[in-house]
Order: structure tokens, then sequence, then C-alpha cells
């Protein structure tokens, strides 16, 4: 399908600095984020400037692991962009794994956009699966490997682990309060963290869990939610709030932790609940509360457009009600300007603005996996709403509307929505290239019918249960006992032989015997 042009400005591809700044510079899904945009970015410029920020701060923050992942492999891995793309992405194994392991999609789905335009990045309709033609390497922009940053980082880490063991060892032992040990797991868990081992962070943590006050509980359930997310332990995600958040009455915590469960349910695909946790989030003042993960640009852009793609008409419009809400979504004018026109089922145009986002959406970090999937279903869904109206419409004025190539692709998405029981009633014409509804009392028969039939199963149901109520009362009353082969005291049965019953059976026998169904 051809989509309109995407109109990225130049500006919000090349300030990679000032997107970075919304985020915790502390932060392993900042440094994600980062790695992210230098890998995929078709602005060599934001590449190069993404591996230069990238670099100085893992230096900074003595991140040997993850250093080494991506610069060391710099000087095995300058394959060229074109060969990545029309060989399916073949290069550095390890490079490719890196993206893997650390949560970064490999497969942005971005394709080379046309001479003379060069700032707009254009979305591929190919699946995300597909490796993508721009897959930038530190060694491209010249990056040096520095082996001895790494040496002397990696032996002053060794020195700090024994010490922060040591602590923890002398609390224990001491038994001392329950806030030094609490004290000391956490920073043991702080120190894991920072060298990229989020799951031996994640132990220590629980294990500061078991020591920690109600009063210190959402602090470290917090800490827990992020580290599972930079682990990608996205369902563990889910369990914290029902341990935890009745513990304390504070709507800050509240949110942040209806933040943390929407990114674990977007990285498990659920899209309507990830859509309700965050909307949710209904405080103005909720800015740069969870810069570690989200940026308020991103709970806007994430709330708003997974809420229009999976949200009713009138819980969207509740939601544009909200205060916060609203001044939210003027961060993101196009998703704005998208559900406005929704709104006004004003579909084409709706599309289109969405559309105007994908080239920045293909970028992030979290809905960069999802983007083609999300696509197809807000294009689905106003296909839908599209024809609700109608008795009867003109497929060539859908495939204008829609943006189709051809009206046999608009053909074969309306015929998966009727299969699907999305649009009920309907035929396609393919003489007259026409979409037609049944006629008013033509669905009341339908569902007639569907509604007798419904009736015959549920009648035949009854009188299937109705014999069986009549056939275990008669056993009752002719003290019949249906007894299974297998039971254990079946060879004490009187009268029972080989599988059958002797219904000669004496009265006086008949009384001491247990009757059974």
């Amino acid at each position: 399908m051809t989509k309109p042009n995407l109109s990225v400005q130049p500006t919000q591809l090349l300030d990679i600095e000032s997107y970075i700044t919304r985020y915790d510079k502390l932060s392993l899904i900042t440094l994600q984020r980062l790695l992210f945009l230098a890998r995929h970015s078709p602005s060599k410029e934001v590449s190069k400037e993404g591996f230069r920020i990238l670099e100085r701060r893992l230096k900074s923050m003595g991140h040997t692991k993850l250093y080494s992942e991506v610069f060391g492999t710099a000087q095995d891995s300058g394959v060229a962009v074109a060969s990545r793309g029309t060989e399916g992405g073949s290069g550095s194994d390890s490079a490719m794994d890196l993206d893997n392991s650390f949560g970064v999609s490999s497969s942005s789905g971005i394709t080379t956009t046309p001479a003379g335009d060069e700032s707009s990045p254009k979305v591929s309709s190919a699946n995300t699966s597909t490796a993508s033609t721009f897959y930038n390497t530190p060694s491209e922009f010249g990056f040096q490997y520095d082996s001895h940053f790494v040496h002397t980082t990696e032996q002053n880490a060794s020195y700090q682990l024994q010490t922060l063991e040591a602590n923890l060892s002398t609390a224990q032992q001491n038994l001392s309060s329950k806030g030094s040990i609490r004290e000391a797991f956490i920073a043991l868990a702080n120190f894991y963290r920072g060298q990229g081992m989020s799951s031996e962070a994640i132990i220590r943590l629980r294990h500061a869990q078991e020591y920690s006050s109600d009063r210190h509980q959402s602090d470290v359930t917090l800490s827990l939610a992020i580290l599972c997310l930079e682990d990608q332990s996205y369902s563990m995600v889910q369990n914290f709030r029902e341990i935890n958040d009745k513990n304390r009455n504070d709507w800050v915590y509240d949110s942040k932790l209806k933040c943390a469960r929407a990114l674990g349910y977007l990285g498990q695909g659920k899209f309507h609940d990830a859509a309700v946790s965050l909307l949710g989030v209904k405080h103005v003042d909720f800015t740069q509360q969870l810069n570690s993960v989200l940026s308020a640009e991103d709970i806007a852009l994430y709330g708003g457009l997974l809420g229009m793609i999976m949200l009713d008409r009138e819980d969207i419009e509740k939601m544009v009600q909200i205060e916060a809400w609203r001044e939210r979504l003027e961060l993101v004018p196009f998703l704005r300007d998208a559900i406005r026109c929704y709104m006004r089922a004003e579909y084409g145009e709706c599309l289109r603005l969405v559309d105007n986002l994908k080239g920045w959406i293909m970028l992030d970090l979290f809905l960069s996996p999802h983007v083609d999937t999300l696509w197809k279903m807000m294009r689905d869904k106003c296909i839908v709403q599209y024809f609700q109206p109608y008795m009867s419409l003109s497929l060539t004025t859908m495939k204008d509307e829609f943006g189709f190539d051809s009206v046999d692709e608009l053909e074969d998405a309306v015929a998966l929505l009727i299969e699907s029981n999305r649009i009920i009633g309907a035929r396609i014409d393919g003489v007259n290239r026409t979409l037609t509804g049944m006629s008013a009392p033509g669905l009341v028969q339908k569902k007639r019918n569907m509604l007798m039939k419904k009736i015959a199963f549920t009648g035949d149901k009854l009188i299937d249960e109705v014999e069986g109520m009549i056939l275990r009362m008669s056993c009752l009353e002719n003290n019949i006992i249906v007894q299974d082969k297998s039971s254990s005291y079946k060879s004490g049965r009187r009268g029972y032989t080989g599988g059958r019953f002797d219904a000669n059976i004496s009265s006086d026998e008949e009384d001491h015997d247990v009757h059974m169904l």
C-alpha cells in the first residue's frame, strides 16, 4: 500500500541532544534509546551524534559491558549499510545479538528516502521482522575501542564489588537494623545495574524488599519495576500493583507504577491494557517523575495512540476531556489533530496524520516493534467505522480515501474484516466494485436465523440433560448401582459379575447396599 509522504521535520531528527535530555542520563533505558537511534537513524549526522553521546555517557558511568559490546565490535562490523539491506541484514552476528540482548530491535523497518528528501525517513510496508536497511555501526564514523578504559574500570569495579559485599556481610552478621541491611542490598543492586547486569540487580532488590518497611516499599517496588523493564521481564511488572500499591495513597507512586505496567503490557503486545494503564495517569503535574523510563511526550504519544486504536469512541471522548491529557496532547500536534479528525469521522485525514508520525515512531525503542501491527489495527478500525452509516459504498472511493494502491488490495483488506465479523452482513460486488451491506429486514432475518440455531442447540442440550436425569432417577428407584470397574471395593460387591450387574438381589441384601451414581 502506498503511504503518504512522511513530514518529520529535520530538526526533530537532528536535535538528538535535546531529545535525550528528556530522560535520566544514568538510566539503562536511556542508553538503549540512544543505541537504537544511533543504529537505525536514516540520518548519518544523527547516527554519529548518537554514538558520540553514547560513548561519552558509557565512559562516565563506567558501563564497560555495553561499551565493549557496542564499540568493541566496531572493528568487526564495519559492513556497508547498503550491503546490509540487500543481504537481509547480514554482518556481525555479535552486533545483531546485542540489539536483542538490550531490548533493541535490529529490525526497524525503515527504508531509504528519495534523493533530495533525506531528512524524512519512509516506513517500509514489510513486516518488522525484515532486516532494516539502516544499520549504522561506530566504525563508520571512526570511533575507536578504548581498551585502557575498560581494563581500568573493570579493576575498580572489582574492588568496589568486594567492598559492597563486605558491607552487606557485616550488616547481616552484626544483626544490624533492617534499614542497614536494606541499604546494603540496594547499594549492590545499583552496582549491578550500573554494570548492565539487570538480573543480578533484581535479585538484590528482591532481598531489599524483604527488609523494607511500609514507608520504603513503594521506592523499592518502583526500582524493581524499572529493572524488570530494562531486563525485558515484562510479565514481572504486572505483579507489583496488586502486592504493593495499596500500602500508600500516593498519586505520584500510583502514576509511576501505571506507566511501568503500561510498558510491560506494551512489551507483551497487550495494547488495550497498556492504553488503559496510561490513561489512568490523570495528574497534570506528572511530567519528569519517571524520566528514567518515559518522558511527558512519550506518555502523550503512547497513551494517545494506543487509546485511539484500542478504545471506543466514548472512552476517547472522555480522555480528551481530561485536563492533563489535553495538555499532554499539545506536545504531539500530529497525534492531537489525528484524534480530532477521528472524532469528526474524517478517517482518511486521521490516517494521514498518524502516518506523519511513523517516521519518528519507527525510531522509538518501545513502539518500533509494533508499528506495522498498530498501523493495520488503526486502518481496519477506520474502515469498519467508515462503512457503518452506508448500505452501499464504492470501493474506488474508499481506495482513494485510505490510500490503497489498487481496488484489489482494498478488497483483500475488506474481505478479511468480513471473515473476522468486524463488518457484519456485507458483501463485495467484484463487478461493480462496491461494498454492499444487508438491508434492515435482511439483517433482522439473519439475526433471527442465528437465534433459532442457538435455541435448537440449547434445546438439544436440555433434552440430553433431562434424559440423563430421568435415567439416574430410574436407577435409584430400582436399586441399581452404576459403578466403575476400577473402584477399589468392586471385588467385595455382591451381585457384580464381569462388568454386568445381577438384578436378582434379595431385599435383605439391598438394605445393606450403598447406592451410588
